[in-house]
């Protein structure tokens, strides 16, 4: 924002300048090009600039995860399809769980496998996108970009091969 304000007053000077310090008239048309011409790329540099990119991600839930049962009798903590889907169960009250399923082609996922690990859980990281002139009043959790840390026992990652 400020850069667009700046580029505001270097048109209003590069136009007022021009006109007060030249009398020739093609100087001054010159200058007054020149301080349009930099006032629009100033201009462009601060509503273009922060649409590239996201804040730093930051910690918004930690879950504890609860084992899921596998077809044969065995059970694990992570569940990843063919289609890149991690499948894992959370708490939802007592004695109820949520089985909830994260893409990993639009989010990022990381599987920490621990030897000495005593409650798996996972970690959800959120990054907001930066703000600019064009989304200051925009608040489009879609647009947020979501991080996945699974902290698990080693060997409790089940993959399906089909």
């Amino acid at each position: 924002m400020l850069l667009v304000v700046l580029g505001i007053i270097i048109i209003i000077l590069g136009i007022i300048l021009g006109e007060s310090l030249f009398y020739d008239w093609a100087a001054e048309i010159m200058f007054e090009i020149v301080g349009i011409l930099l006032g629009i790329v100033v201009i462009l540099t601060g509503v273009l600039a922060p649409l590239s990119g996201y804040d730093d991600y930051k910690v918004t839930e930690e879950k504890t995860l609860s084992p899921m049962k596998l077809d044969n009798d065995n059970s694990c903590y992570v569940a990843v399809n063919i289609n890149n889907e991690y499948a894992f169960k959370v708490a939802k009250e007592e004695d109820t769980y949520k089985t909830i399923y994260v893409d990993a082609d639009s989010n990022l996922v990381k599987v920490r496998e621990l030897d000495e690990i005593t409650n798996p859980r996972v970690v959800i990281l959120v990054a907001k996108p930066k703000k600019s002139i064009l989304t200051f009043a925009s608040n489009n959790q879609r647009a947020y970009a979501y991080q996945y840390v699974f902290e698990v026992p080693t060997g409790t990652v089940y993959q399906t091969i089909e």
